[in-house]
């Protein structure tokens, strides 16, 4: 008689143990979902920065031509995770040595605040992001 009473109480024990660990793993793998999205986000973000910095080593004087060939191509990735909603003021075009001459380089660099499905619930609802790409120049202004 005392093992039939102690057999009903563990499986009641183990329904408390899966109502405790449940919204834990439920938090871990929207933790891994957002951590993917980011990934694919920096991902597009660092191939824009590139065609923008491979663009402004031909033509260096058309910065803001290079600020839209940045943004077509983060937001143009084709992928439906992600959706990254880049547009020109997220994008800076700098010139380190402070000409545009041939030889020096062109720096490209984009800044953006990826919104996160579930950051609200451990407070950080946007993860910053920031790339940037360096070539240098092919002709003179």
């Amino acid at each position: 008689m005392v093992n039939k009473g102690r057999r009903v109480r563990e499986r009641g024990q183990s329904l408390v143990e899966m109502a405790l660990a449940f919204p834990i793993l439920l938090l871990l793998l929207a933790a891994i979902v957002d951590a993917g999205r980011a990934i694919d986000a920096y991902i597009s973000i660092t191939n824009a920065v590139r065609e923008g910095a491979r663009y402004g080593a031909k033509y260096p004087t058309r910065v803001e031509t290079i600020k839209i060939r940045v943004a077509n191509e983060a937001n143009g990735t084709g992928t439906n995770i992600t959706r990254v909603d880049l547009t020109p003021d997220h994008v800076t075009v700098s010139y380190p040595n402070g000409s545009m001459r041939g030889g020096n380089p062109i720096r490209v660099t984009v800044e953006y605040d990826f919104p996160l499905f579930f950051g609200g619930i451990v407070g950080m609802p946007t993860l910053h992001l920031r790339q940037s790409a360096e070539m240098v120049i092919m002709t003179g202004p």
